[in-house]
């Protein structure tokens, strides 16, 4: 009983968190005029979506020295996430294409470009600060980093949150996966930041119309 207990209350937190995510998202999201721009970036779609992405970086990214992840903080990630997902929705009121879309499309181009793009952009973030083949880390959350050569995933500080024993097995699987797929590809390739917002801008018109996510 206790176990379950610890579950709905973790459950709470997190739904908590994401509502007020969600409410703080469609607020940007109605907006039908775009925010101003430099005249320099006011030319076509991908320019005004990299200066939207430059403001949106530099409210995101680290201002301070890394610390490594032993142990996770629920409260600072989600806490994070709400900044992250709010400055995110910021990028796209930079362009009047997306401006001028109903809002029920925007809602839905944002959450499918929300969740392929948020491992993305960690992972560059993590490079351009860093990362390498041999420290392996991706920051998760502020100036957090976890170590992907670690074996198990840190369990949280936070005592409403259900211990992470079940999931542990999946954490070596995931970080391979990461390493791989992910990390290993972008160092190779040495992504710049035009290429990582040409990326989002391919994520985000490659919606289809009966593709949903529930956010």
């Amino acid at each position: 009983m206790e176990g379950n207990q610890t579950e709905r209350t973790s459950d709470n937190v997190y739904n908590r968190f994401r509502k007020n995510n969600y409410k703080t998202v469609e607020k940007y999201l109605s907006w039908t005029i775009p925010s101003s721009i430099p005249t320099l970036y006011d030319t076509t779609f991908l320019r005004r979506l990299q200066y939207g992405f430059s403001v949106f970086y530099e409210e995101i990214k680290p201002k301070k020295e890394f610390k490594l992840m032993d142990r996770r903080d629920h409260d600072a990630c989600s806490s994070f996430r709400e900044k992250w997902d709010r400055e995110y929705a910021k990028i796209f009121m930079h362009c009047k294409e997306f401006t001028n879309l109903q809002i029920n499309d925007k809602i839905l181009l944002y959450k499918n470009a929300n969740y392929l793009f948020t491992t993305i952009e960690r992972m560059y973030t993590s490079i351009e600060c860093g990362s390498n083949e041999k420290n392996n880390y991706m920051l998760t959350y502020d100036n957090v980093v976890a170590d992907l050569n670690h074996k198990e995933s840190p369990n949280s500080i936070n005592t409403y949150v259900e211990p992470f024993d079940r999931t542990k097995p999946l954490w070596i699987s995931y970080r391979e996966n990461l390493s791989k797929l992910l990390h290993k590809p972008m160092l190779n390739l040495r992504l710049t930041q035009f290429e990582l917002v040409y990326i989002l801008a391919q994520i985000l018109w490659s919606t289809q119309v009966n593709f949903m996510i529930i956010m």
